[in-house]
């Protein structure tokens, strides 16, 4: 049995409120204000680690993440 690594972090986002990253699967989740949860797979941690360190996490979300890496809405 594997054991899951999850962390989760509220941000400091006009647009993103939760952001969780399950590093044994390299799975992002990306929670909006308005209630939506985005599921990106394969995203590297170094990904994470910028979007988690960023001045504007809804910034590098657009350019980095969003329409970049496979996802599914909850």
């Amino acid at each position: 049995m594997r054991k899951t690594t999850k962390e989760i972090l509220e941000v400091n986002s006009k647009a993103i409120s939760v952001v969780t990253y399950q590093k044994d699967i390299k799975q992002l989740s990306i929670q909006f204000r308005n209630g939506r949860i985005y599921l990106y797979k394969n995203v590297p941690l170094k990904v994470y680690d910028r979007l988690r360190t960023n001045k504007s996490v809804g910034v590098y979300y657009n350019s980095t993440i969003r329409k970049k890496y496979e996802f599914e809405l909850l």
